[in-house]
């Protein structure tokens, strides 16, 4: 007889060891200057992380379908997956407002700022004052 789900998924979850097996061996330090992975190990470590990422995937569709089919889980289900489509379109839509708003300040000038003045008489004088006038306005005039 087959693992239930959730015998199944607890077995599944038992990669602590292996995963704790791997990274102990990145951190080493050897004699070379640089520490690596042999490839045959990467390449287990890979082939196991997209075994993971698809029995999370088969996880996933077990679920939507065993939500569908019972009426209080197919509630939450359908909230849960309205919740995720809300707050993409918030973080979407608040990036668009950050890079908007970037753009407008990057097109602007600095603002002016306000420094001493080294004679203590003026109390501050603003660093755009010692500006020469604009110098495609003054090359324009000349012609």
């Amino acid at each position: 007889m087959g693992l239930g789900p959730v015998e199944s998924l607890d077995s599944e979850l038992n990669y602590e060891g292996n995963y704790d097996e791997v990274t102990s061996r990145v951190g080493e330090s050897s004699s070379s200057p640089v520490s690596y992975v042999p490839q045959c190990e990467f390449d287990d470590y890979l082939r196991d992380q997209r075994k993971q990422k698809a029995w999370l995937k088969n996880l996933e569709k077990i679920y939507a379908g065993l939500a569908k089919s019972n009426s209080k889980l197919s509630i939450s289900h359908s909230k849960m997956k309205k919740r995720e489509k809300n707050r993409y379109k918030f973080f979407t839509g608040m990036w668009k407002g950050v890079i908007g708003l970037w753009k407008v300040l990057k097109e602007n000038e600095p603002l002016p700022t306000l420094r001493p003045n080294k004679d203590g008489n003026d109390p501050a004088t603003r660093i755009d004052d010692e500006r020469p006038e604009d110098s495609e306005a003054i090359e324009s005039g000349k012609d």
